[in-house]
């Protein structure tokens, strides 16, 4: 399976045929996809991240071995247990949810796969690619249509043909686009927080000596979040001798510190757009399933910006 925009080699495609047509219980192999193109800031940055893809996608090889997901895309199925046991139910249409089939149905289609008995896999050690988003509104357009067709998971997660494992997978996924609304309230905590704490300095001052242990807690862990993936990073590639490729441990860790901070500016644009399409499908809002535009066609004017936001 493979999308207009996707790349892959000949030889990952041999070893994806062979996997396959080598062990009768596998319905679907996932390959990892890596997005290229480098023409803008934004996909840079989204370029550096993809780095840190076989740490996360080795991760799920090894806990959940044989249950994997489906991108819908760079993927080898079985033809027989996708006609079979993938069939997508009609869905009624209500307030909040279309009807018809529906849409982003390959995380669903992949939980009914492993529900028949079937394994699913994704591996780690081969590669594919996809074009890039280059901006930051068709990153928008799209997850748009992916925070719609998630939604439709909220009706099919108690579905009678997913296993537990299944069951659950789905409806975690489907619940992930509320951390939106979580953010959003979380930063106006912090916000009135910190006004709090400059206006009221001394009763602040005694409240974190009072809960000391639970403030040096909260800094460890800030401090594991933001250390962890790079030093993950560096020992992977140093374990596979490619550090070198990519500048050394040097270039790499600052590199790293440089993009996590054009990211804390971007995430809260991303958590607040985020949240803006979780209200409109609320509202009962028609979302148009288009397509975005991948191509780079120069730099996004500030007109556009705000007419798009």
């Amino acid at each position: 399976m493979l999308d207009g925009d996707s790349i892959m080699p000949a030889e990952t495609m041999v070893t994806l045929a062979r996997t396959i047509e080598g062990n009768d219980t596998i319905g679907l192999i996932q390959v990892p996809p890596y997005e290229i193109g480098e023409a803008t800031l934004f996909s840079a940055q989204r370029n550096f991240g993809m780095l840190m893809i076989p740490i996360m996608f080795a991760a799920t090889y090894y806990f959940k071995i044989g249950r994997a997901f489906y991108l819908g895309h760079h993927a080898i199925l079985r033809t027989e247990t996708m006609t079979k046991d993938c069939s997508l139910p009609v869905l009624s249409r209500t307030k909040l949810f279309a009807e018809g089939k529906p849409m982003s149905h390959d995380v669903f289609e992949a939980a009914l796969m492993e529900g028949a008995g079937w394994e699913t896999y994704v591996l780690p050690q081969l590669v594919g690619f996809d074009q890039q988003v280059y901006n930051i509104k068709e990153w928008a357009i799209r997850e748009n249509r992916w925070l719609v067709g998630s939604m439709n998971w909220l009706r099919l997660w108690r579905y009678k043909q997913l296993s537990f494992h299944g069951k659950s997978n789905v409806l975690f996924l489907s619940c992930l686009y509320s951390n939106a609304f979580l953010g959003v309230i979380g930063l106006c905590l912090s916000y009135y927080g910190s006004y709090y704490f400059f206006k009221n300095y001394l009763y602040s001052d005694l409240f974190l000596r009072h809960f000391q242990n639970l403030v040096m807690f909260s800094i460890a862990i800030f401090f594991f979040i933001l250390l962890s993936p790079i030093c993950l990073t560096l020992l992977y590639y140093h374990k596979s001798g490619r550090l070198r490729q990519l500048g050394g441990v040097v270039k790499v860790t600052f590199s790293y510190f440089l993009v996590y901070c054009l990211k804390s500016f971007l995430s809260i644009i991303k958590m607040f757009c985020l949240a803006r399409f979780l209200f409109n499908w609320l509202k009962g809002k028609k979302i148009v399933w288009g397509a975005q535009d991948r191509e780079y066609r120069g730099a996004l004017s500030w007109e556009e910006s705000f007419k798009f936001s």
